[in-house]
């Protein structure tokens, strides 16, 4: 669930929260700045997805309905799976980050895999005590 909530906080970074359109902008200007929007959306998905596997109740109150019928399964088993699954997901964006030229993309990801980090020590001091 921890991981769920990065991610939204993550999806809302202030990166792409506030940008703006600069009327009377070139429009191929606005179209390629966008693209690297579309990427980083494609890494910040990925997590996403894997959130929403393991708790599609989240997904149903954002109003998608493909996850209306779906229950999660609320088990330690079931967190660590995700939590396995989330870190994998982590070391492949990591990876192909080191390929990465857009800084914004770059930025976006180091917020992402910063909010994660942050939730998964919170599930491990959880989990101690």
């Amino acid at each position: 669930m921890l991981a769920a909530a990065a991610v939204l906080v993550a999806v809302s970074s202030p990166s792409t929260a506030f940008a703006q359109v600069v009327p009377g902008a070139d429009v191929h200007a606005r179209t390629s700045d966008k693209a690297w929007i579309d990427v980083s959306n494609g890494y910040t998905k990925q997590l996403l997805g894997i959130g929403l596997k393991h708790g599609p109740e989240g997904g149903s109150a954002q109003g998608l309905a493909q996850y209306d019928t779906l229950i999660s399964n609320p088990t330690l088993a079931d967190e660590r799976v995700q939590r396995k699954e989330t870190e994998a997901a982590l070391a492949r964006i990591k990876a192909a980050s080191a390929t990465e030229k857009d800084r914004n993309v770059l930025e976006d990801i180091a917020i992402v895999e910063h909010s994660f980090r942050l939730g998964f020590r919170a599930q491990d001091y959880a989990e101690a005590h």
